[in-house]
């Protein structure tokens, strides 16, 4: 934590990061895997969630951007 920082009421976030980041590393430490490591192999599979996924070009992107500020 700096010195000069002065957080507020609508820094929560930050506090609840760096709250969960120190137990992480305190885990780490203590030799407990780290948070979403699977060690087992039919436990560490992938989950298909159909998001968007596809690399666009700029060109690309832009077009598919104006589509969807012309539907809008």
């Amino acid at each position: 934590m700096h010195t000069l920082e002065n957080l507020g009421t609508s820094d929560t976030g930050i506090t609840m990061l760096r709250h969960l980041l120190r137990e992480r590393i305190k885990r780490v430490e203590d030799g407990i895997d780290p948070m979403n490591v699977m060690r087992d192999a039919r436990a560490n599979q992938k989950i298909s969630t159909n998001a968007w996924n596809t690399l666009l070009s700029p060109a690309e992107a832009s077009m598919l951007a104006d589509s969807l500020f012309e539907e809008a």
